[in-house]
Parts: structure tokens; sequence; C-alpha cells
């Protein structure tokens, strides 16, 4: 299963991640602190690209919530 941005950023040495996020502009910061679903989601958890208005999610056990 891939892993969200923010847990491949959490893998990190913590002295990396203070440097990295202190480089971000503020809207960014505020969204990882707000936990914000585009950052947090693994890929599969979100929607698929181009314009569309419904899609189905199969999913299972370990999918996430």
């Amino acid at each position: 299963m891939a892993l969200s941005a923010l847990e491949r950023i959490a893998s990190w040495p913590k002295a990396d991640r203070d440097s990295w996020y202190r480089e971000l502009p503020e809207p960014t910061q505020l969204a990882i602190a707000r936990r914000d679903w585009d950052f947090i989601a693994r890929p599969e958890q979100l929607p698929p690209p181009g314009d569309w208005t419904h899609w189905l999610i199969c999913a299972g056990r370990g999918f996430g919530k």
C-alpha cells in the first residue's frame, strides 16, 4: 500500500522534517496543521484524475476511512 505524503515525511529525521516545514509557504503550513485530506490521504484514497462527477471506490478491509 502506498504511503501518504505526510507518512513519507514522518519517516524523515526530525531535523530534516523541521527544516522542510519551515521552508513551506504559510498556507501550506496551515493546511498541514489542519491535517488537510489532500495532503494526508494515500494516493488510492484520492479522487481519480479527470473531470469526474461520480466514481466507484471498491474497497475492503485495510483501505482506510
